[in-house]
């Protein structure tokens, strides 16, 4: 996740998005009916902070752990997703966030969203 091949293979996908956005596959009707769903973690926010300091995985998850560093809203934005999420907005497309995130966690989750960059979605749904 900290390779530049990970960081390539990004791009390129917010690159498909982009060329979709702007094809004639992407006319909107102005109803106000078109969407967009962004997952929270890894897509929009990053935890590789959280998880390079926990081998990567390398060991048993905990839960606890991750849910402490998640409160302390410090998940860094994904520049490459950021930019998509604000031209996408421009387009006219209401945005819905998903995560596998906790209830509880949803005051850290949109304040660290809105510290990054991202606001003005129409909905999150967390678990």
């Amino acid at each position: 996740m900290t390779s530049s091949q990970y960081k390539a293979d990004c791009q390129r996908a917010i690159e498909e998005c982009q060329l979709f956005l702007t094809s004639c596959c992407c006319t909107l009707k102005g109803d106000g009916k078109d969407a967009w769903i962004f997952d929270v973690d890894d897509t929009l926010i990053s935890t590789v902070p959280y998880f390079k300091k926990h081998s990567f995985g390398g060991h048993k998850l905990n839960l606890t752990a991750l849910e402490g560093w998640m409160q302390t809203s410090k998940a860094p934005a994904l520049d490459h997703t950021l930019r998509l999420f604000h031209e996408i907005k421009e387009k006219g497309f209401k945005i819905f966030l998903i995560s596998t995130r906790r209830e509880s966690l949803r005051d850290a989750t949109v304040d660290n969203l809105i510290k990054e960059g991202y606001h003005g979605w129409s909905g999150l749904v967390l678990r």
